[in-house]
C-alpha cells in the first residue's frame, strides 16, 4: 500500500500536468456517479476481495450512466486464461466493460517493479542480483507511480 506521502506525491505530480483527480468510495454507487460527472476518462483500480467483480460493476455502471469516453482497467496477467480465482474475476470485469461499449484498456502487468526490491531485497544486497523461474521470458513489470507519454 502507498504511504500518504506517496500518494500526495502522485497528486502533486498529477496536477502539474494539469490532470483532474476526484475520490470516491467504490461501494458507493451515487458517490461514483457524483465523482464521473462530466469524466472523459477513468482509469480504476479495485482491491482483491471476494467482491470485486461487485465493486467493479458499480464503477462500470456509473461510468455508462455518466457518459465516461473510456476506461482503463488494472487487471492482471494472463486474465484472458481464467486459470485462477484471481484471473477468472479479472477477466469477469474485462468482458463486462467490453459488453458496456465504452472504449477501454486492460493492463495486465505480470508483477509490480517494487515487488523485486520489497522480495528480493537480500539477494539483490548479497549477490547484486535476483532470480525468478522465468528463463529468458520477457514479462510485463509495471512501475507503480506516474507516467508521462
Amino acid at each position: 500500500m502507498p504511504s500518504e506521502i506517496e500518494k500526495e506525491t502522485v497528486r502533486n505530480e498529477l496536477k502539474s500536468m494539469a490532470v483532474e483527480t476526484v475520490v470516491a468510495d467504490i461501494g458507493d454507487p451515487s458517490a461514483l456517479k457524483a465523482a464521473m460527472n462530466g469524466i472523459e476518462k477513468v482509469f480504476f483500480v479495485t482491491p482483491v476481495v471476494p467482491q470485486m467483480v461487485e465493486l467493479s460493476s458499480s464503477i462500470i455502471q456509473a461510468a455508462k450512466d455518466t457518459g465516461v469516453n473510456h476506461l482503463v482497467k488494472l487487471s492482471g496477467a494472463d486474465a484472458d486464461l481464467e486459470a485462477v480465482t484471481l484471473t477468472k474475476w479479472h477477466r469477469a470485469v474485462e468482458k463486462e466493460i467490453e459488453r458496456s461499449g465504452i472504449a477501454h484498456t486492460f493492463l495486465r502487468p505480470n508483477s509490480f517493479m517494487q515487488n523485486i526490491v520489497n522480495f528480493n531485497s537480500q539477494t539483490i544486497k548479497n549477490h547484486g542480483t535476483f532470480y525468478a523461474p522465468m528463463g529468458d521470458q520477457e514479462l510485463p513489470w509495471l512501475m507503480r507511480g506516474i507516467s508521462r507519454k
